[in-house]
């Protein structure tokens, strides 16, 4: 008990950078995401509509199930990849502010802003380079893409339809 309570003050005297790369490191797993960019195909370096949308759909699955955290900046094998492709002067934005409106605006528009109020915007500096993290409460009511409805089961972010679905609102929401 006494090594636990030691550890537990340690992880106390952490910066918030370090705790978030503490998390990184774990991987991704039910609630926690990670995606290189939010709309950059970065293969294509072009804007990428179906980027948008797992992002979006990732989004809606957390607040659809037990809450979560999205880091963008951050590739799959949990390497901090950071904003600074789609942030700068040149970039497809010119700040990290207008950047998270961009996000807030396409979450509103795609979820509704009932939904939005679940979700904390954060960016923070991790070795140099800068991540965004948007973590997602639980929502106390169901949270539609347009007419689709995601939840997140383990690492991945899945549609549910027909009976499924009905059975998932009645439990989750009823």
């Amino acid at each position: 008990l006494a090594k636990l309570d030691q550890i537990y003050h340690s992880s106390m005297e952490l910066s918030e950078p370090e705790l978030v790369f503490n998390e990184i490191k774990k991987g991704e797993s039910t609630n926690r995401e990670f995606k290189q960019t939010f709309a950059l195909d970065v293969k294509l370096k072009e804007r990428g509509g179906h980027i948008v949308n797992e992002c979006v759909k990732t989004v809606a699955g957390f607040m659809n199930k037990s809450g979560g955290t999205l880091f963008i900046g951050v590739a799959d094998n949990s390497e901090i990849t950071g904003i600074e492709v789609e942030v700068g002067k040149t970039k497809l934005h010119k700040s990290v502010d207008k950047y998270m409106n961009t996000i807030k605006d396409i979450l509103k528009k795609r979820i509704g802003s009932a939904s939005l109020s679940n979700c904390d915007f954060n960016p923070v500096k991790i070795r140099g380079k800068t991540i965004l993290k948007i973590e997602c409460s639980q929502s106390d009511h169901e949270v539609f893409v347009e007419n689709d409805f995601f939840v997140r089961m383990g690492p991945s972010t899945n549609k549910l339809e027909g009976r499924e679905l009905a059975t998932f609102i009645k439990d989750r929401f009823n």
